[in-house]
């Protein structure tokens, strides 16, 4: 039994018929229905009493945590606010012989993430079977959906997943914060959680150590060295249009990439993650949606991801940071990309993993024979009631009369 601030949390029918999603007082939660893990979005400050008893109908043990929320200032100013929908669809088509059963499907969905997206609603496609929500060790969401156990997938089918995420999210300039003075709170867990080494993260390379002298010098001061090495990598990297061509790259280590002097966006996303950790900043991967660059393609949808860089920054807290772009660090921010992962786990798919430590998205299936079944799994992301000319960086621009073509 769980309770926040003596409110007892009960399985509820909502978006969901049989998953938790409950909005109490000034909070919501969701999670599978077990209720082994949820996960809560409190909406306003205050302490808020989170109970947990467990009872195997004899002996009973309950275990209080009290949470503190506190207002702090926000890192950015917000310009303008859009709401819309995202349509993330995967498709399934059996290609061969080989018939398909046992089919499941994990989506990696949109969380809030305040102050740079917020999620008003997830409805899954029309009558699909949903199986519940389930969270990866990143904290990462994802909608979970199990086919009838007599659903099979013959040759030239096709089958199709997908959620429609009603969201909020803003282009934004960031505050000019002065950190000169600031330093990171002493025994910040995040110190040491993400400046140590990760999957291609390969901080301890010279050739990494190298690159970071050469770009930050002696500066102490985490922003600007944080700038310094945007600066050093947009004017060494460029971006691989070949690459970008081949869905099926394999990943490089940072240093690697280094060497190479081009790569697509989670080249340029390893790469800074790492000179950041070998710098002693906090920094992750990001990747999801990237809704500004969806805005501009003819049926506003596409069939590839994003990638960029989560940073944090002492006076500023966690920042977005989109390297690919080479606009400028920290500068005005229109990209609006939807995080549907944080956390290395999307680079996995490059190695052997199997399901029992590791989800990703698309269909699972199984099979009889011997013959290796011959599939295409495809990922769409869509766009709906937004436009390039609802943004404020397109009106600026065409009040300037420098609107690009």
């Amino acid at each position: 039994l769980w309770s926040i601030n003596g409110e007892e949390i009960k399985v509820e029918t909502g978006l969901y018929d049989t998953n938790i999603f409950y909005w109490g007082k000034n909070f919501k939660i969701s999670g599978p229905e077990t209720m082994e893990e949820m996960a809560i979005f409190f909406g306003s400050p205050g302490e808020y009493k989170v109970e947990l008893t467990v009872s195997d109908g004899f002996y009973s043990s309950r275990s209080i945590s009290v949470v503190s929320i506190i207002e702090k200032e926000l890192p950015v100013i917000p310009l303008r606010e859009h709401n819309f929908d995202v349509e993330i669809e995967c498709v399934l088509l059996n290609k061969g012989d080989v018939i398909l059963k046992d089919i499941e499907c994990y989506l990696k969905t949109p969380q809030d993430y305040f102050p740079y997206q917020t999620v008003n609603s997830v409805i899954p496609a029309a009558g699909l079977a949903f199986a519940g929500n389930l969270f990866d060790n990143n904290r990462n969401l994802l909608t979970h959906f199990k086919y009838d156990k007599g659903a099979t997938l013959g040759k030239n089918e096709e089958l199709k997943a997908g959620i429609i995420n009603n969201v909020t999210m803003f282009e934004y300039e960031f505050k000019k914060i002065s950190t000169r003075q600031t330093d990171y709170e002493v025994g910040d867990e995040d110190l040491k959680k993400y400046t140590s080494e990760d999957l291609f993260i390969d901080i301890r390379d010279p050739v990494i150590a190298d690159a970071v002298k050469k770009a930050a010098g002696n500066e102490a001061d985490p922003v600007e060295k944080a700038k310094s090495i945007y600066d050093y990598i947009a004017s060494r990297l460029h971006y691989d249009f070949e690459r970008a061509e081949d869905r099926q790259y394999s990943f490089m280590n940072a240093s690697e990439i280094l060497k190479a002097g081009k790569g697509v966006c989670a080249d340029y996303a390893i790469l800074y993650v790492a000179m950041l950790r070998a710098a002693g900043i906090p920094a992750r991967l990001a990747t999801g949606i990237p809704v500004f660059l969806i805005l501009g393609q003819k049926d506003q949808e596409v069939d590839l991801g994003h990638a960029w860089v989560e940073i944090k920054l002492p006076g500023y807290g966690w920042i977005i940071v989109d390297i690919t772009q080479e606009k400028g660090f920290m500068k005005t921010d229109f990209f609006m990309n939807l995080a549907t992962e944080k956390g290395s786990g999307f680079l996995h798919k490059s190695k052997i993993m199997d399901w029992s430590n590791y989800y990703y998205d698309g269909f699972i299936y199984s099979w009889e024979g011997i013959d290796f079944p011959d599939v295409e799994q495809k990922l769409i992301y869509r766009i709906k009631n937004l436009s390039q000319s609802d943004l404020y960086y397109y009106q600026e621009l065409s009040r300037l009369r420098i609107l690009p073509r």
